[in-house]
């Protein structure tokens, strides 16, 4: 199931004040980027993904990890770009009330685990530690 539409970063304005963001925590494959919302109600999310992550990953590999074959003129790089949105959305959805309200949280994929087997796994364990290490600082602030 997808983030609810309510809890997605939209706005251009949103996305623009995260260039300045209030505190930045990085972790081994991701960064998270926080900046005050004009919202007092909710925290949304933003989740990047750049292609520059994908020019080590062949073909071969990428359709090896994964047992549904794409149709013909798909990228096979943009099926994996949006599996890692799919894994750190719910990660999100399920989550959500470990993370303060009033916030714009970017979540950005910096590098991937060396095994795509370890894909999953690896997003969701580094996304909570980084959550953990997140939430503290940001109540103690």
């Amino acid at each position: 199931m997808a983030l609810p539409s309510e809890l997605r970063l939209k706005k251009r304005s949103d996305f623009d004040r995260l260039r300045k963001p209030r505190a930045v925590f990085p972790s081994e494959y991701l960064i998270l980027k926080c900046a005050e919302s004009d919202e007092e109600t909710t925290s949304k999310f933003g989740f990047a993904i750049p292609k520059r992550l994908w020019p080590a990953i062949s073909a071969d590999t990428a359709r090896t990890s994964s047992s549904r074959k794409t149709k013909p003129g798909v990228s096979v790089n943009s099926v994996l770009r949006n599996r890692i949105r799919r894994i750190l959305s719910e990660w999100v959805r399920c989550n959500i009330a470990e993370f303060p309200v009033g916030l714009l949280l970017l979540i950005v994929v910096k590098r991937l685990p060396e095994k795509r087997s370890e894909l999953s796994a690896a997003l969701r364990d580094d996304m909570a530690q980084l959550a953990r290490k997140a939430m503290s600082e940001l109540e103690s602030r």
